[in-house]
């Protein structure tokens, strides 16, 4: 009789156990493959964001990302911003430029937008890495450019 508790015991734990395991096995597969996908920046070793005055109505972006390595694409995106005075939020304008260049380990861009008098302006770029299935990408404010 006691072995026939202790077998029935046994089989209830064991068929009470199995999905918790086959669970856990599961849970921890779904995880490693989130961690293959999340952004890191363990390609990206330097970023530049400047913005400089050129006149009235035009304003230079200077961008730059560089690796740790050569890596298969390098990008940089681009938005110019203006503020909202009454929310103090900071919106795109709809003026965004992205450069990429391939099998490199820097990228550096100058770029020109045409701006109107009376506004405040920066630029956001996100500086950007692919290598293999990983991508890094790391996002930057410029200083502010006051026009008002």
């Amino acid at each position: 009789m006691k072995k026939i508790l202790c077998c029935g015991l046994i089989l209830l734990f064991t068929i009470l156990l199995m999905p918790t395991a086959i669970l856990a096995t599961e849970d921890k597969e779904d995880f490693t493959t989130i961690n293959i996908t999340t952004n890191t920046t363990d390609y990206i070793l330097t970023t530049k964001n400047d913005i400089t005055e050129v006149s009235n109505t035009t304003i230079v972006s200077n961008s730059a990302t560089s690796s740790i390595t050569r890596v298969d694409t390098i990008g940089l995106r681009l938005y110019l911003q203006t503020i909202n005075r009454t929310t103090g939020i900071w919106n795109n304008t709809g003026l965004s430029r992205e450069f990429i260049d391939y099998n490199s380990s820097s990228i550096d861009k100058a770029t020109l937008f045409s701006v109107s008098k009376g506004y405040q302006y920066r630029i956001k770029t996100v500086h950007f890495v692919k290598e293999g299935g990983t991508y890094n990408s790391e996002t930057t404010y410029s200083s502010i450019i006051d026009l008002r």
